[in-house]
């Protein structure tokens, strides 16, 4: 699981002391695999050493790069509903979304949509391509 600036000084610390991975591992209540993981992904690239806060760095600018998960809004209800009476599939909702550059939600998050609004009594599902029973 994801590691803390706490538990990086601590890794940090014990490698410079000579600790090896297991007893590393062992302190920071990680496993070893994890540990060793760190240290090959997290290493300063010019020394080859590892350092708390250049590890810390990287997992931030890893973390930063990672897409946001995409809320179902207003705006992205209507702009489904909308392609849904143009009797688009949810598929072609999603990508007609990417090519206009227009937030959206994945077409299983539409579908899901879909069967919550028939649960609810509406007809949404009755523009789908698949009609389920």
């Amino acid at each position: 699981m994801h590691i803390t600036l706490e538990q990086r000084y601590i890794i940090c610390t014990l490698k410079k002391e000579g600790y090896t991975q297991a007893k590393i591992a062992y302190e920071t209540g990680k496993s070893k695999s994890v540990v060793s993981r760190e240290l090959q992904r997290n290493r300063n690239t010019l020394t080859g050493e590892y350092d708390a806060s250049v590890a810390q760095k990287k997992y931030e600018a890893r973390k930063a790069g990672i897409p946001k998960k995409q809320h179902f809004t207003s705006s992205i209800k209507n702009f489904v509903e909308e392609k849904l009476s143009l009797d688009y599939s949810p598929e072609q909702i999603s990508g007609r979304a990417k090519i206009e550059m227009i937030k959206c939600v994945s077409p299983e998050r539409i579908y899901q949509y879909i069967w919550a609004d028939k649960k609810a009594g509406g007809e949404l599902y009755k523009k789908t391509q698949t009609q389920r029973a």
